[in-house]
């Protein structure tokens, strides 16, 4: 479900940008320098507003969330296909209809352009993206860890089946296992930062949580479940979810 939604709205947001392509012109994006820029610095002046004129007042019922994550949400604010729908939407006839297409493309360009390549610098400069080597070193063992022991499981597979004869199962078998021996004692040699570890411990728990719901999907798809079970321990797994999420926000 989830691919089938992302595969439609990519295929979307293409076909708008195709239409907002033949619908401008780049001699006009030129020619509306001026308005493009007035546009975008009212899109930015409003994000302003709703971002530090309003989360303070949300924060007093909600997980407060910290200041330096509030210059991300207000340069975050990325702009794209939909305001280019909306503007398209709009009758033909309509006065200075032109106008607003070229301001509204014009303001998305430089939106996907500016922000959206300054977001990582952004990160960086206010030091919420904080790499750790140890981490990084662990995480590539693991997945090559993780590969072995599917190498393991497809060879035991092809076994019982009769796809390989026994000796080179043999062979192959002890060379799967001592590799799996060699990166676990790389991975118990690392010095991981507590803090990273604690990361990493977040995102194998996020995982864990996705894993049941969609295992209480397929129980509730074979009738193993009610819908009226399902409802209620996949509401448990979504709040399990959001207070994971907090938990990252405000660490």
């Amino acid at each position: 479900m989830n691919s089938f939604w992302e595969y439609a709205a990519f295929v979307v947001n293409s076909l708008v940008f195709l239409l907002i392509g033949l619908e401008v012109q780049l001699p006009s994006l030129v020619s509306g320098a001026g308005a493009i820029a007035w546009a975008a610095l009212a899109m930015l002046a409003a994000r302003a507003v709703s971002v530090y004129g309003l989360l303070p007042l949300t924060n007093r019922f909600t997980a407060p969330i910290p200041f330096k994550w509030r210059h991300v949400l207000f340069w975050g604010g990325l702009r794209g296909s939909l305001s280019i729908a909306l503007v398209l939407s709009l009758p033909t006839a309509l006065p200075g209809r032109e106008q607003l297409v070229v301001m509204i493309f014009g303001t998305v360009i430089l939106s996907l352009l500016a922000q959206g390549l300054t977001i990582s610098p952004l990160l960086k400069l206010l030091r919420l993206v904080q790499s750790d080597p140890g981490l990084g070193e662990h995480e590539r063992l693991q997945g090559q860890l993780l590969a072995e022991a599917a190498a393991v499981a497809e060879l035991d597979n092809l076994r019982n089946r009769g796809a390989v004869v026994e000796p080179l199962y043999q062979k192959l078998r002890a060379e799967l296992a001592a590799a799996q021996e060699d990166l676990g004692a790389r991975m118990a040699s690392l010095d991981v930062d507590g803090r990273a570890l604690e990361r990493q411990r977040r995102r194998l728990q996020r995982h864990l949580l996705n894993e049941k719901k969609a295992r209480l999907a397929i129980l509730l798809r074979e009738g193993l479940l009610s819908e009226e079970a399902y409802q209620e321990l996949n509401l448990k797994l979504d709040k399990d979810l959001a207070g994971l999420q907090k938990e990252a926000v405000t660490n």
